[in-house]
């Protein structure tokens, strides 16, 4: 991606092309399984892909709103319904297009602004996937005090996250769901953490595991305490805990 000026943005990735849409015929639904009411199965990152482009669409879902929650629901509902045309609706659409939404405006604020320049420099820096006119809206609102606290805070506590994570892209649920096709029964959080904070090491016996050891420290406690509530949700999407969330 490039700012106005043709500059590549700073830690942008490029536009995914959607190249599996090319093989969708016109009336067909991908189905996406549901799995403790997450998105899985084989066309589970298509679905993500796919949001994902609808959340940056900046002429469908405005980056100049200050929170999902003001979102129009109108707005809203034509992403949702542009996504059942491709695929079987899941519930959970819904809160995975705010996730992104969020995270696009947050990519977007990373690559052209910088609460160290003026505003005549940050408005300059529009990066080219947002809309013109909404760029001068965003630069305002990040040049609030209260939005500069807020980010300093938010910075301040994503600092405190030195748990190292081996599990690369694949979400928790998926290793989750391997977890129970292996041993027929929902794993416990411990066990989540334990599955994507540790690594094969490279010697002379290959099941030889090592962990970071802050993330040692921590499986310990989870260990210990056994932190499993009946419900795999709690125990996967809460395995990053201690949670510092913006």
């Amino acid at each position: 991606m490039t700012d106005q000026e043709g500059t590549k943005g700073k830690g942008v990735r490029g536009k995914g092309k959607l190249l599996f849409l090319e093989d969708v015929e016109e009336g067909q639904k991908l189905p996406v399984e549901n799995f403790t009411s997450q998105p899985s199965g084989e066309h589970r990152s298509d679905l993500a892909h796919y949001i994902g482009r609808l959340a940056r669409d900046g002429y469908m879902l405005p980056l100049s709103v200050s929170n999902w929650k003001y979102m129009t629901p109108n707005r809203i509902q034509k992403a949702l319904d542009d996504i059942k045309v491709k695929f079987v609706a899941l519930q959970i659409i819904w809160s995975r297009l705010n996730h992104y939404w969020r995270d696009h405006k947050h990519t977007m604020k990373s690559a052209g602004y910088d609460p160290n320049r003026s505003e005549a420099q940050n408005l300059a820096h529009r990066p080219a996937d947002v809309v013109e006119s909404q760029w001068a809206p965003l630069v305002k609102m990040w040049n609030t005090q209260k939005n500069k606290e807020l980010a300093a805070k938010n910075k301040q506590n994503r600092s405190k996250q030195t748990i190292q994570h081996t599990g690369g892209s694949k979400p928790h649920m998926e290793y989750a769901k391997e977890m129970l096709a292996k041993t027929g029964r929902f794993p416990e959080r411990h066990e989540i953490f334990r599955r994507t904070r540790t690594k094969k090491r490279k010697t002379s016996d290959p099941n030889e595991e090592v962990m970071d050891p802050v993330a040692a420290e921590q499986y310990v406690y989870l260990y210990t305490f056994k932190f499993s509530f009946g419900s795999s949700v709690f125990c996967i999407c809460n395995s990053n805990w201690p949670n510092f969330r913006d």
